[in-house]
């Protein structure tokens, strides 16, 4: 659904701010690739990007953008409350948050050129949930890069927490029901 002009002023400070958010998480990712490892002031960093695209595009009611920053934020959480998982994601995190990268600014950029972000980022997110689920159950994740599939040796490693009857726990210590 396209955005309410009334909207439009805080459409362009979203685009103009969610753009410069995504150009700093490139610069992020291309070093952390560089040095083969995120430091933990990248880590920091990236939540933060995610954290406010995702309350941001909330806000401007755009539930694929903010679904997906929130996926990307989860997986980075897990890291930052502990850093020694950042060797279980292996090739995996960095070519699904480049990814999702990709994924968002093509959404920002049909936000501004159409006002509506169309995309399913659906794939993408379960992609995200099944590395925090390596990442959480601290089992090394064999990523296969062509394939994009995700070969673990975890039983049941969807569920990241569980919480009553199919529930999991987010970074933000929301209870969210799985599907």
């Amino acid at each position: 659904m396209p955005i309410d002009p009334s909207m439009e002023p805080m459409l362009d400070t979203f685009i103009y701010e969610t753009t410069t958010l995504l150009d700093q998480l490139d610069q992020i990712l291309l070093d952390s690739e560089k040095s083969k490892s995120f430091s933990s002031d990248s880590v920091n960093e990236v939540f933060r990007i995610m954290h406010t695209i995702k309350g941001s595009a909330a806000m401007m009611d755009l539930g694929g953008i903010s679904s997906l920053a929130h996926a990307v934020e989860d997986v980075f959480y897990i890291l930052r409350e502990d850093p020694t998982r950042l060797s279980l994601g292996g090739e995996a995190l960095f070519d699904v948050v480049f990814q999702a990268s990709d994924f968002l600014k093509s959404e920002v950029d049909s936000v501004q050129n159409t006002g509506d972000a169309t995309q399913d980022p659906s794939a993408m997110i379960q992609e995200l949930e099944r590395l925090s689920a390596v990442l959480h159950t601290q089992t090394k994740c064999s990523y296969t890069v062509k394939k994009r599939q995700h070969k673990m040796r975890t039983p049941n490693p969807s569920i990241l927490y569980k919480s009553g009857a199919a529930t999991r726990k987010c970074c933000c210590s929301i209870f969210i029901p799985l599907k």
